[in-house]
């Protein structure tokens, strides 16, 4: 018994019929493919854009931390005066450990937090001695982060 053929099989009408169906399968397979990258850049650029956002809630509660420090460590304003800017450097460093995590939770972070719950003239006097390098710590992840991109 020999091979045969398609068309002996199928009969001409039915080989358009299989063509037909394989050449179906192969778009919705190509379809299927671009769509399927398609949603791979678009989940790209939306944690891209995620991150860019984190990045800027970052450097903004950094921000809001820096000020917060240098009107508390003023010793010539008005000690509530330094509280309440003490309580703003201390949200805006925890905003910032909430963002950045553990890589900023160092024990020298966690000093600085205690010391910006300012008690007294002393836990100022401590924070001093942390917050440059906490600061410093900070810029410099952000710094690799932007780096990242």
């Amino acid at each position: 018994m020999g091979a045969i053929s398609l068309e002996e099989f199928f009969g001409s009408a039915g080989v358009a019929v299989v063509v037909s169906g394989v050449v179906s399968l192969l778009v919705a397979r190509s379809t299927a493919k671009a769509t399927v990258e398609a949603a791979q850049v678009t989940a790209r650029e939306e944690r891209a854009k995620a991150a860019d956002e984190e990045r800027r809630q970052c450097r903004a509660a950094l921000v809001r931390a820096v000020e917060g420090w240098h009107i508390a460590a003023l010793e010539d304003a008005d000690w509530s005066v330094r509280q309440e800017n003490a309580g703003k450097a201390r949200g805006g460093l925890i905003e910032v450990a909430t963002i950045l995590g553990r890589r900023v939770r160092t024990p020298e972070f966690e000093q600085l937090i205690e010391s910006l719950a300012a008690r007294n003239e002393d836990d100022l006097r401590r924070g001093a001695d942390f917050w440059p390098p906490v600061q410093q710590a900070i810029v410099t992840v952000l710094s690799r982060l932007d780096s990242a991109v």
